[in-house]
Protein backbone atom coordinates (compact mmCIF):
# COMPACT_ATOMS: atom_id res chain seq x y z
CA UNK A 1 0.00 0.00 0.00
CA UNK A 2 2.99 2.39 0.40
CA UNK A 3 4.03 1.70 -2.99
CA UNK A 4 0.64 2.76 -4.24
CA UNK A 5 0.37 5.60 -2.18
CA UNK A 6 3.57 7.00 -3.24
CA UNK A 7 2.83 6.06 -6.80
CA UNK A 8 -0.82 7.92 -6.87
CA UNK A 9 1.08 11.06 -5.05
CA UNK A 10 -1.63 10.45 -2.06
CA UNK A 11 -1.00 9.24 1.54
CA UNK A 12 -1.57 5.36 2.89
CA UNK A 13 -4.83 6.44 5.12
CA UNK A 14 -6.48 7.81 1.42
CA UNK A 15 -6.06 4.81 -0.03
CA UNK A 16 -7.40 3.08 3.23
CA UNK A 17 -10.87 4.79 2.94
CA UNK A 18 -11.12 3.77 -0.77
CA UNK A 19 -9.55 -0.12 -0.37
CA UNK A 20 -10.00 -1.35 3.16
CA UNK A 21 -7.10 -4.27 2.60
CA UNK A 22 -4.79 -5.20 -0.02
CA UNK A 23 -6.86 -7.60 -1.50
CA UNK A 24 -9.94 -4.94 -1.97
CA UNK A 25 -7.62 -2.97 -3.73
CA UNK A 26 -6.50 -6.42 -6.14
CA UNK A 27 -10.24 -6.73 -6.51
CA UNK A 28 -10.54 -3.14 -7.21
CA UNK A 29 -7.97 -2.83 -10.30
CA UNK A 30 -9.26 -6.42 -11.74
CA UNK A 31 -13.05 -4.90 -12.07
CA UNK A 32 -12.20 -1.76 -13.23
CA UNK A 33 -9.66 -4.18 -15.97
CA UNK A 34 -12.32 -6.81 -16.32
CA UNK A 35 -15.36 -3.98 -17.03
CA UNK A 36 -12.85 -1.97 -19.56
CA UNK A 37 -11.56 -5.69 -21.42
CA UNK A 38 -15.22 -6.75 -21.82
CA UNK A 39 -16.40 -3.66 -23.39
CA UNK A 40 -13.64 -4.21 -25.97
CA UNK A 41 -14.37 -7.51 -26.63
CA UNK A 42 -18.01 -6.56 -27.68
CA UNK A 43 -16.91 -4.01 -29.61
CA UNK A 44 -14.64 -6.21 -31.34
CA UNK A 45 -17.38 -8.94 -31.58
CA UNK A 46 -19.58 -5.93 -33.13
CA UNK A 47 -16.79 -5.36 -35.73
CA UNK A 48 -15.75 -8.31 -37.21
CA UNK A 49 -19.16 -10.29 -37.32
CA UNK A 50 -19.47 -12.17 -40.34
CA UNK A 51 -15.76 -12.00 -40.89
CA UNK A 52 -13.80 -15.25 -41.06
CA UNK A 53 -12.22 -16.98 -37.73
CA UNK A 54 -9.01 -15.59 -38.15
CA UNK A 55 -9.96 -12.02 -38.14
CA UNK A 56 -12.32 -12.46 -35.09
CA UNK A 57 -9.42 -13.81 -33.34
CA UNK A 58 -7.66 -11.10 -34.17
CA UNK A 59 -10.16 -8.73 -33.37
CA UNK A 60 -10.25 -9.63 -29.68
CA UNK A 61 -6.38 -10.17 -29.87
CA UNK A 62 -6.11 -6.70 -30.56
CA UNK A 63 -8.26 -5.47 -27.47
CA UNK A 64 -6.37 -7.25 -25.33
CA UNK A 65 -3.70 -5.50 -26.53
CA UNK A 66 -5.85 -1.74 -26.31
CA UNK A 67 -6.59 -3.04 -22.87
CA UNK A 68 -2.96 -3.71 -21.99
CA UNK A 69 -1.35 -0.27 -23.35
CA UNK A 70 -4.12 1.21 -21.81
CA UNK A 71 -4.18 -0.13 -18.31
CA UNK A 72 -0.86 -1.69 -17.90
CA UNK A 73 0.17 -5.08 -17.77
CA UNK A 74 -0.35 -5.53 -14.36
CA UNK A 75 -3.79 -6.55 -14.38
CA UNK A 76 -3.40 -8.69 -17.32
CA UNK A 77 -0.66 -10.51 -15.32
CA UNK A 78 -3.63 -10.88 -12.30
CA UNK A 79 -5.69 -12.81 -14.34
CA UNK A 80 -3.13 -15.56 -15.14
CA UNK A 81 -1.74 -15.43 -11.57
CA UNK A 82 -0.11 -18.43 -10.46
CA UNK A 83 2.42 -18.94 -7.41
CA UNK A 84 2.73 -17.94 -3.98
CA UNK A 85 0.03 -14.87 -3.23
CA UNK A 86 -2.56 -17.66 -3.20
CA UNK A 87 -5.32 -14.77 -2.91
CA UNK A 88 -3.96 -12.49 -5.42
CA UNK A 89 -3.87 -15.73 -7.40
CA UNK A 90 -7.88 -16.18 -6.53
CA UNK A 91 -8.71 -12.86 -7.65
CA UNK A 92 -7.22 -12.88 -10.64
CA UNK A 93 -8.84 -16.12 -11.65
CA UNK A 94 -12.22 -15.23 -10.29
CA UNK A 95 -11.87 -12.15 -12.59
CA UNK A 96 -10.92 -14.23 -15.53
CA UNK A 97 -13.81 -16.73 -14.76
CA UNK A 98 -16.72 -12.84 -14.91
CA UNK A 99 -14.71 -11.88 -17.83
CA UNK A 100 -15.03 -15.32 -20.38
CA UNK A 101 -18.75 -16.48 -18.54
CA UNK A 102 -20.99 -14.25 -20.80
CA UNK A 103 -18.96 -15.53 -23.71
CA UNK A 104 -18.94 -19.98 -23.06
CA UNK A 105 -22.96 -20.83 -24.21
CA UNK A 106 -21.93 -18.82 -27.10
CA UNK A 107 -18.81 -20.47 -27.89
CA UNK A 108 -21.16 -24.06 -26.99
CA UNK A 109 -23.38 -22.63 -29.60
CA UNK A 110 -20.88 -22.42 -32.57
CA UNK A 111 -18.62 -25.39 -31.76
CA UNK A 112 -21.39 -27.96 -30.72
CA UNK A 113 -19.38 -28.59 -28.01
CA UNK A 114 -20.79 -29.70 -24.48
CA UNK A 115 -20.22 -27.19 -21.83
CA UNK A 116 -16.81 -28.83 -19.96
CA UNK A 117 -15.27 -29.35 -22.92
CA UNK A 118 -16.31 -25.57 -23.69
CA UNK A 119 -14.61 -24.46 -20.47
CA UNK A 120 -11.53 -26.71 -21.50
CA UNK A 121 -11.04 -24.96 -24.78
CA UNK A 122 -11.75 -21.17 -23.73
CA UNK A 123 -8.92 -22.33 -21.27
CA UNK A 124 -6.42 -23.69 -23.41
CA UNK A 125 -6.86 -20.81 -26.37
CA UNK A 126 -7.13 -18.08 -23.51
CA UNK A 127 -3.40 -19.51 -22.19
CA UNK A 128 -1.94 -19.90 -25.45
CA UNK A 129 -3.26 -16.45 -26.93
CA UNK A 130 -2.19 -14.91 -23.18
CA UNK A 131 1.63 -16.61 -23.82
CA UNK A 132 1.69 -15.20 -27.50
CA UNK A 133 1.13 -11.62 -25.89
CA UNK A 134 3.63 -12.37 -22.53
CA UNK A 135 6.19 -11.65 -25.47
CA UNK A 136 5.45 -8.05 -26.39
CA UNK A 137 4.64 -7.44 -22.65
CA UNK A 138 8.14 -8.66 -21.78
CA UNK A 139 9.54 -6.43 -24.66
CA UNK A 140 10.48 -9.78 -27.22
CA UNK A 141 8.74 -8.91 -29.58
CA UNK A 142 7.09 -5.91 -31.41
CA UNK A 143 3.00 -5.68 -30.79
CA UNK A 144 2.64 -6.86 -33.91
CA UNK A 145 4.34 -9.87 -34.03
CA UNK A 146 2.77 -10.94 -30.92
CA UNK A 147 -0.65 -10.34 -32.66
CA UNK A 148 0.11 -12.11 -35.55
CA UNK A 149 1.28 -15.29 -33.54
CA UNK A 150 -1.84 -15.31 -31.29
CA UNK A 151 -3.94 -14.92 -34.14
CA UNK A 152 -2.07 -17.96 -35.61
CA UNK A 153 -2.09 -19.93 -32.61
CA UNK A 154 -5.68 -19.27 -31.42
CA UNK A 155 -7.21 -20.14 -34.88
CA UNK A 156 -5.38 -23.30 -35.04
CA UNK A 157 -6.32 -24.10 -31.32
CA UNK A 158 -10.45 -22.92 -32.06
CA UNK A 159 -10.40 -24.92 -35.63
CA UNK A 160 -8.88 -27.69 -34.05
CA UNK A 161 -10.39 -28.29 -30.53
CA UNK A 162 -14.28 -27.35 -31.52
CA UNK A 163 -14.12 -30.79 -34.23
CA UNK A 164 -17.07 -32.46 -33.02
Amino acid sequence: MTAVAEAAGITRPVIYKFFATRDALLAGVLDDFVADLGGRYHAALAGSLGAPMDRIAQAFIEASCDAIAARGAGPWRLLYARGADVAAAALGRAALHRLLAPWLPRIGELTGLPPARVELLVAIVVASGGAALDGWIEGRMRRRDAVQVATRVVTALLRELSRR
